[in-house]
């Protein structure tokens, strides 16, 4: 059995300027000294770069630091790299005078280890180029979240030529050149191998460019600001916590019954496409799920049965085309069956008569559903049928099936928040808008990111591993908004995990499946 609570709230995504108050805050009202913020972040930095890079064998880096708070702590982490054994050059992008007080502290403490600090402008392109290609890692501190505009001047030749040489680089809380609200990126801009942002994250990782210069590995550093002055900070998006997934899975009471972790229906499968009933149907088994039916057209139910001897199969009416048809949910339950959740729409096909059965079971069927696939775009010809269901529905739509529920109006991925807020309210659905930063929105408003996941998972059957996942979170008892938001989490992870064996290239929705236990061990999950 699930774990039944509210919403989770996730960690916040604040903006720029939220930010900035949050610092001021803690500087003024709780008198914690610029001076320390500054050294945690660069300590923060520092071991990010160690566990990127390897503690074992120290290298040679190239540390970049601007004239702000991004700057100084740049000069403490190469401060603590020194410490570390690395050998590194220093460039500073601005005069000495123009440093904070905090950042000339911190300047002048990393000279007392003999380590010397270069202002770029003396430094002709082609030696920066040259020690860059030499160095094993590069740290971007050049800029910080308040950018905007376009990069110019030796800050963005040196940008231009970390692009060039290919040297991976560490950000300090935003890739310079990425706008920290908007993502947008205007001209130059670090394309960082991982960011590691102060306190809580900002927009712009996530949006426009930024998710792509931010890097795989996003690292959110804990400066230890007051709990009071973060739970009053505005915020309009959150990123899935792993802990609050990790909480939703109470250890299994030693008494337990297949019933009392769910029991899940899922219609799916058609001529030529019963592996997707398969998939999904063995990736709700792995996530936890008591029991669970397929109903599947008479014709592949077969197939079905001996691919996957753990699930219970039913052979249903089905059309001339192969697909399951109307009238199918009424002689299941004339069959007294009983799921706690329903899952639709893995290789259900597009004939109209499974166009009927969608519609008539996202208006009656009484218990929680997810709908995907197939089934998105049979309710894209009638979506708001959806606010009047009879029970909670979660919606999985990949950006075209987006598309077409809004009725073929397109939208950019600068729009994609607000696009899934505004359907889920309207609609009263949580939707789960897939795709690079996959987004889970729930009809209170609540908006959270996904930063699980890699391009391994653009493969045929990823999304019906999903919906299976969903699904048995969902027949589990588990809160809608949590069930979504925790499969699309161990849903990449588990595509991590894999991609630690085997190249992303290779990866099949197989591979996430036999992850999955893995994936929720790593979290705690007994």
């Amino acid at each position: 059995m699930m774990k039944k609570t509210g919403e989770m709230q996730g960690i916040k995504v604040v903006s720029p300027q939220v930010m900035r108050q949050i610092d001021r805050a803690a500087i003024e009202e709780f008198e914690i000294p610029g001076s320390l913020l500054m050294a945690r972040a660069g300590q923060a930095v520092a071991e990010a770069v160690l566990d990127f890079y390897g503690r074992e064998i120290p290298g040679r880096a190239v540390v970049l630091a601007g004239k702000g708070n991004n700057g100084g702590d740049a000069l403490v982490a190469a401060r603590h790299l020194h410490a570390a054994g690395w050998s590194e050059r220093v460039f500073l992008f601005s005069r000495r005078s123009e440093l904070s007080a905090a950042a000339a502290d911190a300047l002048a403490e990393l000279e007392e280890t003999g380590t010397p600090v270069e202002e770029a402008g003396a430094v002709g392109r082609r030696e920066m180029t040259a020690a860059l290609a030499a160095a094993e890692l590069a740290v971007d501190g050049i800029f910080g979240t308040g950018f905007r505009g376009k990069m110019r001047g030796a800050a963005a030749e040196v940008v231009e030529d970390l692009i060039s040489v290919d040297t991976p680089v560490v950000a300090i809380d935003i890739p310079s050149g990425v706008d920290g609200d908007s993502g947008e990126v205007s001209g130059p801009a670090v394309r960082a191998a991982l960011t590691v942002t102060m306190g809580l994250p900002k927009p712009g990782l996530f949006r426009g460019e930024g998710l792509e210069c931010a890097g795989r590995t996003l690292v959110i550093a804990d400066l230890g600001f007051p709990p009071e002055v973060v739970a009053r900070a505005p915020s309009r998006l959150g990123v899935i916590n792993p802990t609050e997934v990790a909480g939703l899975f109470p250890p299994r009471p030693l008494l337990s019954h297949k019933n009392d972790f769910g029991h899940l229906l899922l219609l799916a499968g058609s001529v030529g496409m019963s592996g997707a009933a398969v998939l999904a149907a063995r990736a709700s088994l792995r996530a936890g799920v008591g029991l669970v039916t397929v109903g599947t057209p008479a014709s592949v139910a077969s197939q079905v049965a001996t691919a996957l001897p753990e699930a219970m199969v039913r052979p249903l009416p089905e059309s001339a085309a192969g697909t399951l048809r109307s009238g199918a949910w009424e002689r299941l339950a004339a069959s007294r069956l009983r799921p706690t959740a329903l899952a639709i729409g893995p290789g259900l096909g597009s004939d109209p008569e499974s166009g009927k059965l969608v519609q008539e079971l996202v208006a009656d069927y009484p218990g929680p559903a997810v709908f995907d696939a197939d089934a998105l775009n049979h309710l894209a010809s009638a979506p708001a049928r959806l606010a009047a269901a009879s029970g909670p529905r979660v919606l999985t739509p990949h950006p075209g099936e987006m598309v077409r529920l809004l009725g073929g109006r397109k939208f950019s991925r600068s729009e994609r928040e607000e696009v899934a807020r505004a359907f889920s309210a309207e609609h009263r659905v949580v939707l789960v808008l897939k795709g690079a930063g996959t987004l889970v929105a729930s009809p209170s408003g609540r908006l959270l990111v996904n930063l699980s996941g890699n391009p391994g998972l653009a493969t045929a059957g990823s999304g019906d591993v999903l919906t299976g996942m969903i699904g048995a979170f969902l027949a589990g008892g588990m809160e809608p908004f949590n069930a979504a938001a925790a499969a699309v989490h161990l849903h990449g992870l588990a595509a991590d995990l894999a991609a630690c064996r085997q190249p992303e290239a290779s990866l099949i929705a197989s591979d996430i499946v036999s992850t999955l236990p893995r994936a929720l061990s790593s979290l705690g999950v007994t």
